[in-house]
């Protein structure tokens, strides 16, 4: 037997997902979670299958989620449909099950955060609800596991499509079911809600949001880089333990130098960053279990629609921290085609995990302060963003568009350690399989450029090989960047497979010979950020634009605008010679005036919160 899950946004449809299958997909407290459908088993019966699909708030598509959406639900055959509502807002809810009852589909509806409503004294009239609908209705809560199994037995003994009448379901018919079979009162997560939201919401809401950040990086710098140090010296004590017994023992240095210099150093150099990361991660699922990212994309929505952007493009663009391939599919949320594709094109200059992996190996040798260095990397790429999306909107790159931006402001909600858990064992089962396949891969192909010459004639890793030749010749390109070395332009060849690539690329390099200064290091970082993203990125991009538009003027872009922000850097750098310090002060005021334009521009219209208006 094969079931539908649908619903609204931040239903709880995906966590109800998870517990009958025993899966582990994404999950958070804002809208366009899930971009796709996924199919999973009934873990206690391997005859039963359930599909996720996108939430959607009406047939009325608008999104290319509500399109998946509504597509599913018409098109593909099965048993039946679970419609999972938000008891904390059954009034809004219960208006897309009255549209998905036309379907003449057998629905069985879930009143979801059942736990809740018994919690704040809040009773449901199950039966007479399921009357009113014609249809079977049960409280459950997905997070809890409350009512799970008599949920299954509901659906699968429910075969009939509904028999009501469909034109009774009007608003006001909605609204006199639930008035009659709900005893509403607000609840405490509710009050919570709105008081935390008069703070997070108003002009000290942006510098809440850059204090989140800091401290973000912060204690990823400080935690994560504690732990990394051990790391790296239990790494070291392995590598120089296999190098003396490969080659001293057994004589064969060729293979000595293969496995530690072409696969350990490359794969451990980014283990080791694997804490750092991690501690990103856990505020990242923070912000959205609790829904403080559909507020960050509420502060950000003004600013960002000024600049020809979405409200709802900030959300691909957290999602890029975590990888750029995600956060373009993330896009998808986005209606306004025009605004869906600069957003996937601009997602590229979003620092992601292995970028940040590289910004805090080279952020550790620049500056005995490199969260400020980690932070000045993500207010650039915000700037850049900017800058270049209010370019894109004005010269009509990606045509043009006028759609309304409505979002859903969920309640606060508390995420459970099962719940962060599950998305960092995610997290790092990804990065790790990714440290151990495309970068492995990538470090061998550099390390056979680097180790033979032309003729294929074995000269050590040291000397550079083909790599270094190759390096040597385009190197002119890179110098007005302050890139003195041809190990810089050799890691960039690296990055292009995997951003990882480069840090193994540079470890054991002589830094100081490779770059005019400490500028054009974070030049070099800057570049690293901006210039075309990894292999996987560029195809997501390419799939989600389309052939109507060239890749080719996306790759442009990202090349053109890391070259020119490098080279302002390094023209900076000479400015201020080499004192970065003063530089990051002058960065750091320039940053505030930045910060306050913000401000400006997201107050100088009202947005109305609409979450208020439905609280049933």
């Amino acid at each position: 037997m094969k079931f539908l899950l649908a619903g609204n946004p931040n239903c709880g449809k995906t966590t109800l997902f998870n517990a009958l299958t025993g899966l582990n997909e994404r999950v958070g407290n804002y809208s366009g979670v899930t971009v796709s459908l996924k199919e999973g088993v009934y873990k206690k019966d391997k005859s039963i299958t359930f599909t996720d699909i996108p939430g959607a708030y009406s047939t009325a598509t608008l999104s290319v989620d509500d399109t998946v959406a509504i597509t599913a639900l018409k098109t593909i055959k099965c048993d039946g449909i679970i419609v999972v509502v938000d008891g904390t807002k059954l009034e809004r809810s219960l208006y897309f099950v009255c549209e998905l009852l036309r379907l003449k589909k057998p629905i069985t509806v879930a009143v979801n955060f059942y736990d809740e409503l018994v919690k704040n004294g809040i009773n449901v009239d199950f039966d007479a609800l399921s009357k009113a609908l014609g249809v079977p209705v049960i409280g459950i809560s997905a997070k809890r596991n409350i009512n799970l199994d008599k949920l299954i037995k509901l659906v699968v003994k429910n075969v009939a499509p509904p028999k009501a009448d469909n034109s009774i379901f009007t608003l006001e018919y909605i609204k006199k079911v639930v008035d009659g079979c709900v005893n509403y009162k607000k609840t405490k997560a509710e009050t919570i809600t709105e008081k935390l939201d008069k703070v997070l919401l108003s002009k000290a809401g942006y510098l809440i949001l850059a204090l989140a950040l800091f401290i973000t990086f912060y204690v990823s710098d400080k935690v994560g880089g504690f732990i990394s140090g051990y790391l790296d010296k239990l790494f070291d004590l392995a590598i120089n333990s296999v190098s003396t017994l490969i080659a001293k023992k057994y004589g064969l240095y060729v293979l000595s130098d293969f496995i530690t210099d072409g696969v350990l150093k490359g794969a451990f150099s980014v283990i080791g960053f694997l804490p750092n990361v991690l501690v990103v991660f856990i505020f990242l699922s923070f912000f959205e279990y609790t829904g403080y990212t559909a507020r960050i994309a509420f502060l950000m929505e003004k600013l960002l629609s000024s600049v020809g952007l979405s409200g709802k493009s900030i959300m691909p663009f957290i999602i890029s921290c975590g990888c750029t391939v995600t956060g373009v599919m993330a896009t998808k949320i986005i209606e306004d085609s025009s605004k869906r594709n600069r957003t996937a094109l601009l997602t590229a200059f979003m620092p992601c995990s292995a970028k940040l992996v590289v910004i805090n190996y080279l952020a550790t040798i620049i500056s005995p302060y490199p969260y400020i260095i980690t932070v000045s990397i993500y207010l650039l790429s915000i700037l850049l963003i900017c800058v270049l999306g209010s370019i894109f909107s004005k010269t009509g790159v990606y045509g043009s568009g006028d759609f309304g931006f409505l979002m859903e402001l969920p309640t606060f909600r508390t995420p459970t350690v099962k719940d962060v858990f599950r998305v960092l064992s995610e997290k790092v089962k990804s990065f790790l399989i990714k440290a151990g396949s495309i970068i492995a891969i990538t470090n061998i192909i550099i390390w056979v450029l680097s180790s033979f010459s032309f003729k294929f004639n074995y000269v050590g890793s040291l000397s550079g090989g083909m790599l270094k030749e190759i390096s040597r010749y385009i190197l002119f390109i890179f110098k007005p960047l302050g890139f003195l070395g041809w190990e810089a332009v050799a890691s960039l060849f690296s990055g292009i497979f995997a951003r990882e690539g480069i840090v193994s690329a540079l470890s054991g390099v002589n830094l100081d010979r490779c770059f005019l200064n400490d500028f054009s290091a974070y030049g070099f970082l800057a570049f690293v950020s901006f210039y075309p993203p990894c292999l996987s990125a560029i195809i997501s991009v390419k799939n989600l634009i389309g052939k109507k538009y060239k890749l080719i003027f996306p790759i442009i872009v990202w090349f053109i605008t890391a070259y020119f922000v490098a080279l302002i850097i390094n023209f900076l750098g000479l400015l201020f010679y080499k004192n970065i310090l003063i530089f990051f002060v002058v960065l750091g005021l320039f940053f505030l005036c930045f910060l306050a334009f913000c401000i400006k521009i997201a107050y100088g219209k009202k947005t109305q919160i609409f979450y208020k208006k439905t609280a049933k």
